[in-house]
């Protein structure tokens, strides 16, 4: 039999449908950057820290309304829209990461996955990027900054680039699922919201949450279990993903600690962003994760290295990539991954870190 998230999850003392309900008021918008190159680019492999340094500095110059040099002190900080989605600082008043100077930002980046390095002049540069609650309705102010960032240039040469097409993609349909659990990919058909220099009309833009990733219930399935009743789920690790054990960074992708890293950045969006809290049982699901196990592990440590503007200094960083096959009573962590795939794993999401893709498998596949 088919097991369909839901079945037999009361057990933990969480249930399924009460997974999905409690996810729903986080809600994102994704879109897809097409540009065209004007002048020649010369790009890193991992255009992720380039792409979200051109749009803070973008985003900076088309929506500041004072010109001071320094955020620090300036009277309108409260209603920036710089200051809310590039700075995102922790609300004075929130209950959660008060010992934080930020908060995580309201968008998460899709860098192209090819490390194509030089564009010519007609090359298209196409990217993703999340927009999450609130920074929705900022939608304008982001479209703003992208054309300005193709006026501005990329790479160390800064390079000349338009901004064509920026549509939204519609969350993934269950025709494009894999075995019923959708791989939180968009198609690139959506609707138009910056073409030929003109701005949407808001009220036409669909936002999408996770019923958007979650079909239905009956159509939401892992594959037959083994003969141990249990399931396997492989998760594909495509961009550096960068997990903390104890506060430390970790080379071995357990999945308790994948989990609870996608627990944190879920909760800690729908909190700042969304203004709710996540209603869950988190120690029982805490555990629950504790008793997957991690049966492949096939990642690897990728340092990688960036410059940072702020610090005037180039740093290394790094994560794991590969693929790693759990072994488990996945059920109930579907809708968890299945969100995941669209809003990332970890640190470094605004950069475009910690993006993964979620493949369900069979004993046999998972052998």
């Amino acid at each position: 039999m088919n097991l369909i998230a839901g079945e037999d999850c009361r057990a933990h003392g969480t249930d399924a449908e009460a997974i999905v309900e409690a996810l729903a008021p986080l809600t994102f918008l994704p879109l897809q950057v097409s540009m065209e190159a004007l002048e020649p680019l010369h790009l890193p492999p991992f255009k992720g820290s380039t792409l979200r340094g051109a749009f803070g500095l973008a985003l900076r110059q088309t929506t500041c309304t004072t010109g001071a040099s320094s955020c620090r002190g300036c009277a309108e900080i409260n209603s920036c829209v710089y200051h809310y989605i590039f700075e995102t600082p922790v609300p004075v008043e929130a209950r959660r990461m008060r010992k934080y100077t930020a908060a995580p930002h309201p968008f998460i980046l899709d860098p192209p996955l090819q490390s194509k390095r030089d564009f010519n002049p007609g090359d298209r540069l196409n990217f993703g990027m999340v927009l999450v609650g609130k920074a929705i309705d900022l939608l304008p102010h982001v479209l703003m900054a992208l054309q300005r960032m193709g006026t501005l240039g990329l790479g160390y040469q800064r390079g000349k680039l338009r901004l064509g097409e920026v549509t939204t993609g519609p969350a993934p349909r269950p025709t494009n699922s894999l075995h019923g659990v959708t791989t939180g990919t968009y198609d690139h058909t959506g609707h138009v919201v910056f073409q030929h220099g003109q701005l949407p009309a808001l009220d036409r833009v669909s936002t999408h949450n996770v019923h958007d990733l979650t079909p239905t219930q009956s159509t939401l399935r892992l594959k037959k279990p083994g003969g141990n009743g249990r399931q396997h789920l492989r998760v594909r690790f495509l961009t550096p993903c960068r997990l903390k054990r104890g506060g430390v960074l970790t080379d071995r992708p357990d999945f308790h600690v994948v989990f609870r890293s996608i627990l944190r950045n879920t909760g800690s969006l729908m909190y700042f962003h969304c203004n709710r809290d996540l209603q869950l049982d988190f120690p029982t699901l805490a555990v629950a994760a504790e008793q997957v196990r991690l049966t492949m592990n096939a990642t690897q440590w990728l340092d990688w290295e960036r410059y940072s503007n702020r610090q005037k200094a180039h740093l290394t960083m790094g994560g794991i990539v590969g693929e790693a096959i759990y072994e488990g009573d996945l059920g109930i962590f579907i809708p968890f991954m299945q969100l995941a795939q669209v809003l990332h794993v970890g640190k470094g999401t605004s950069m475009g870190l910690g993006r993964i893709e979620v493949h369900p498998l069979s004993e046999t596949e998972a052998v």
